[in-house]
């Protein structure tokens, strides 16, 4: 409940403050446009209904919200309060960048003499609308950081004003580096378009878009990055996994966008190289914007995917890094293999029109069809050759590296989404081949592209079979390897299950230890019965509460020189509570230790999955059918258009 009013309070001013600022704002602009408040009675009317309405209602849920903080410690170290602190110096911060960009782009065009109304932003506005937009939230943010500087001065416990601060970072370091790409990407092409004589005009509004980018995001970026970088001496900023991941994004996203360009200027160089009727010209003209694209992403690519892999390379504990290292190579993967498999049904489709006379001429369709079939395998198979085969050679292997590369949940959520793709693709790609040859079976209608049409559907189907068995024979060699792998190591791993007086028990105990791993070494003693000479060197020892609480002399001397691992298995005993554990099925989470302790790996206890869980998941899961589907859709869409 208390949660919900913060979020209440500090929602609401947050919204308020933003609603008073622009208020100001638009009044001091309407002030400053001259005889305004004659002329502009509406635009008076609304500036000041948003500050007489704005103002009671920040000053009510602003003024809570610092009494709350000022007498209760948590609520001064609480999160919502750090989200509200950063959201508030990001609204206003934010706008002095928009507005300083707005500002220089249009001094720019004027002092070039180009038309304002061609600026990037802030075309209509006038050098009096941006000033004042900067020196009011300016004056806000300052207010605001002194807040937060003096908060930090105070804050007993920094981890959750930490951790926004690090997010509120990396929001502006992807602010900046938007800007800073976007405006060299301007200058480039400006620059490609210098060769090209179809631009006899200047474009030099291109040029002065890009440098206003570029002159507000460099010194940003700059400025930015360095505050993350300076933020490593922190022990904490170096285990983040906030880091980790925007690193991570823009790694992937870079590599994806220069494939994506590089595969597009290859498609238009293919396309002229085949006789293309285009001039060189223009030629150059379409090339231009790609290499303007392409050119900054992969600066972006080889310098942030440089530091995704120093910083996973520099991971404490060698199945951190591979882990790592196995999400992004399957993340780039499936397009690689989607790429690949594209570009071989293009081509085919290409090969089935031409053999069976659907085309038969030499022209800008088929032209079009070669090239982009080219280029897209030209960018396909080398990405999937080079994220597939580290991944399939390191599973391959039988030391300890490839027994955790085949168990890895990457690995194996990649080979079940394809071969689930796969599955799903070729069973509409089928439904669309025997439609058509019932419809024409049925109708006796024969369209002309008869023949094209159903060895189309008939080579997809085949492609996506072949993309099923070949994940499939993959995905069933893991297991295979696993399973004799864990096979030996169960049998290895010796377990001596104590039962105690009840019979229950050990019934229910040995029931669950068969369901995790048949394997296993189990052997049982009863109440009553000896303990033999070698439970001594056993693995280790299960054995319910009740017995552990109080055993037999015995039993407690053989316990204290025992030096295995001793599994106490919750049971309802009297005057005990036992805090942390779960009330259903303790036989099974310590089943489950067991064979994670045979296995060789960290003891991770799975609680049951609530209803509501299982709801969210198959919410999440129908919602992915639908994007699945409509890529299929579009798959299909785009090799039978051909």
């Amino acid at each position: 409940m208390q949660a919900i009013r913060r979020f209440y309070f500090y929602l609401v001013a947050l919204i308020s403050l933003e609603v008073v600022l622009w208020g100001v704002i638009r009044l001091a602009r309407t002030l400053f446009n001259g005889n305004a408040l004659f002329s502009s009675g509406e635009t008076l009317a609304q500036a000041l209904a948003l500050i007489l309405v704005g103002i009671p209602i920040f000053l009510i849920h602003w003024l809570w919200a610092q009494h709350a903080a000022a007498r209760d410690a948590e609520e001064q170290s609480a999160s919502l309060r750090a989200l509200f602190l950063y959201a508030a110096l990001l609204g206003t911060l934010v706008p002095v960048i928009q507005n300083t960009l707005a500002l220089l782009n249009r001094l720019l065009l004027q002092a070039s003499q180009i038309s304002r109304d061609l600026a990037l932003l802030g075309g209509g506005q006038t050098l009096s609308d941006n000033l004042l937009a900067i020196v009011f939230n300016l004056l806000a943010a300052a207010y605001f950081w002194n807040i937060l500087r003096g908060a930090w001065k105070t804050l007993a416990e920094r981890e959750n004003f930490s951790n926004v601060r690090r997010l509120y970072r990396h929001l502006w370091l992807a602010y900046s580096l938007f800007m800073l790409v976007f405006g060299a990407q301007k200058i480039l092409y400006f620059a490609l378009l210098q060769f090209s004589p179809v631009l006899g005009l200047t474009g030099n509004d291109i040029l002065l878009n890009g440098l206003a980018l570029t002159l507000v995001g460099a010194p940003l970026w700059a400025y930015t990055w360095q505050t993350c970088q300076r933020a490593l001496n922190d022990p904490f900023e170096q285990a983040s996994g906030l880091r980790m991941g925007v690193l991570y994004v823009l790694a992937l996203s870079g590599v994806g966008a220069t494939l994506v360009a590089a595969g597009n200027v290859l498609y238009f160089i293919l396309l002229w190289a085949l006789g293309s009727a285009t001039t060189f010209a223009n030629f150059l003209q379409q090339i231009s914007g790609q290499i303007s694209v392409a050119a900054p992403l992969a600066v972006i690519w080889a310098y942030y995917g440089g530091w995704f892999n120093r910083e996973a390379g520099s991971a404490p504990w060698a199945n951190r890094r591979a882990e790592i290292r196995r999400l992004y190579f399957y993340a780039l993967a499936p397009a690689g293999l989607a790429t690949t498999v594209t570009g071989v049904g293009i081509l085919l489709s290409l090969l089935i029109n031409i053999s069976v006379g659907a085309q038969t001429l030499w022209g800008d369709f088929l032209r079009q069809q070669l090239a982009m079939a080219l280029a897209t395998l030209a960018v396909g198979i080398p990405l999937w050759l080079a994220t597939w085969r580290p991944m399939q050679s390191e599973a391959l292997t039988t030391d300890e590296a490839g027994e955790h590369a085949r168990k890895s949940v990457i690995r194996r959520f990649y080979l079940y989404a394809v071969i689930f793709v796969a599955v799903i693709g070729g069973m509409f790609t089928a439904v669309a081949l025997a439609y058509t040859l019932l419809k024409t079976a049925l109708t006796g209608d024969t369209p002309p592209t008869l023949a094209a049409d159903l060895l189309n559907l008939l080579m997809m189907v085949m492609l996506f079979a072949a993309v099923l068995i070949y994940h499939s024979v993959t995905l069933r060699h893991d297991v295979s390897q696993t399973s004799n792998t864990l096979a030996e190591k169960h049998k290895a791993f010796e377990v001596w299950l104590l039962t105690g007086e009840s019979a229950d028990f050990g019934a229910r105990m040995s029931a669950a230890l068969q369901r995790q791993a048949t394997d296993l070494t189990v052997k049982t003693i009863a109440a009553g019965e000896a303990l033999p000479p070698e439970t001594s060197t056993s693995d280790a020892v299960i054995l319910p509460a009740a017995l552990a609480l109080n055993p037999p002399s015995a039993l407690r001397t053989w316990l204290e020189a025992y030096r295995g691992l001793r599994v106490i298995v919750p049971s309802p005993t009297q005057g005990w509570l036992w805090v942390g554990a779960s009330a259903s099925h303790p036989e099974a989470q310590a089943a489950q230790i067991i064979r994670q302790l045979a296995e060789g790996e960290k003891i991770r206890l799975t609680a049951g999955t609530s209803a509501w869980t299982v709801v969210a998941y198959i919410f999440a899961a129908l919602f992915g059918l639908q994007l699945l589907f409509g890529l299929i859709g579009l798959i299909i869409a785009l090799l039978t258009s051909f």
